[in-house]
């Protein structure tokens, strides 16, 4: 792994909104769509050319993520999610991906079937292929 230093949480939010926003199931797609459409939110400006120097942008990306993922208030997939985490940027090497984990959660009966148990993101890769 290499570091490349800090991310902010309003960086980690916006990656994580890009990285989810299509998703290919319907239901996160969808609560997605509606919480943008409820606050009045336009996605191009919201998320796909985001301004992170925009602090209310960086507000309604926190609002949104927290009502459809549960992030400000730490449930849903936050659950239990540390309040103390410190952000970086990395790169993930080949060599690091045997060592790469899905996160736990309450239920994550899909993961654990994927990965045989183990949780490992390569697991699951094998799992996936045709």
């Amino acid at each position: 792994m290499i570091e490349r230093g800090p991310a902010s949480e309003n960086e980690v939010v916006l990656a994580f909104l890009r990285a989810e926003i299509d998703s290919p199931k319907p239901d996160v797609q969808g609560r997605y769509a509606r919480s943008l459409e409820r606050w009045a939110l336009d996605r191009a400006n919201l998320i796909d050319n985001a301004d992170l120097n925009d602090e209310e942008a960086n507000h309604n990306r926190v609002a949104v993520l927290d009502e459809c993922r549960g992030f400000g208030r730490r449930i849903a997939l936050f659950q239990g999610f540390p309040t103390d985490t410190k952000w970086r940027r990395v790169v993930i090497e080949p060599s690091d991906f045997h060592r790469l984990k899905c996160i736990r959660i309450k239920d994550d009966t899909q993961w654990r079937t994927l990965t045989k148990g183990t949780r490992l993101i390569m697991e699951a890769a094998r799992c996936r292929r045709p």
